[in-house]
């Protein structure tokens, strides 16, 4: 699962279950991934705008627009760094 992010992910690795990367989607959750199985159960009494990133996956190749997430203080368990990427600059195969 490791290859899917720029970084290796720590705690639960990825799996959803530790919740140290939640965050909240403050623009652009029509771009995302719908909820998983894993997020249903995690986030089930959390806002709509929460998600776990480690489950989260940014739309498709034919879509443009913004998305702005904020990790909440509480669960500051990354270390996140801002970056602003093109569709044309994704490299799909790594999926």
């Amino acid at each position: 699962m490791d290859h899917m992010y720029a970084r290796p992910l720590s705690n639960c690795v990825g799996g959803g279950i530790c919740g140290t990367c939640l965050v909240e989607v403050v623009e652009g959750k029509e771009l995302l991934s719908p909820r998983n199985e894993i997020e249903k159960e995690k986030l089930k009494k959390k806002p709509k705008t929460f998600r776990l990133a480690c489950q989260t996956t940014v739309g498709d190749p034919n879509t443009t627009g913004l998305v702005v997430i904020q990790q909440l203080p509480e669960w500051k368990g990354h270390e996140w760094y801002d970056q602003k990427v093109l569709p044309s600059e994704l490299d799909l195969d790594q999926q």
